[in-house]
């Protein structure tokens, strides 16, 4: 990807599975990543241009602790995991008056994440891994070293 100056790339894990609403799905996720970039047009990815990794498909994330941060939600996503199934170390108040019941999906700012089942990755970032992973006296497998 570095070398040959590729803009962006999505890894799915060879068992990953997604929904038939993929495209949907991503759609709204532009839109939240946008919103918490407060990006300007014009835009040369439909994601904001200011990323290095979007974890797309995870087990659990962490917010940034003792840090007020931005959401998006999306209300009435069909394709969100029961809540039992959440990892979070924080959250948002995702009860059911407030939001509307438990198929809400969030867009946040992460500073850890669980399981890497889906991650999109610009160049930029790509960059920042590779050096991570060969100039760090502790490089981990690529999902242990995000």
């Amino acid at each position: 990807m570095v070398r040959d100056r590729i803009q962006s790339a999505l890894v799915l894990e060879d068992d990953a599975d997604w929904d038939v609403l993929i495209k949907a799905q991503m759609t709204e996720f532009a839109r939240g990543t946008r919103h918490l970039q407060k990006a300007q047009l014009p835009l040369h990815s439909p994601y904001g241009d200011n990323w290095d990794l979007l974890t797309v498909g995870h087990i659990g994330t962490n917010n940034f602790p003792n840090k007020d941060q931005d959401y998006w939600l999306v209300k009435d996503d069909p394709t969100v995991i029961h809540p039992i199934r959440r990892k979070w170390s924080r959250k948002p108040d995702l009860s059911a008056p407030q939001l509307g019941g438990n198929h809400t999906r969030v867009i946040h700012a992460v500073s850890k994440f669980a399981a890497t089942h889906a991650y999109a990755v610009s160049l930029r970032g790509a960059a920042r891994l590779l050096y991570d992973q060969t100039m760090l006296p502790h490089a981990q497998a690529i999902d242990m070293g995000m």
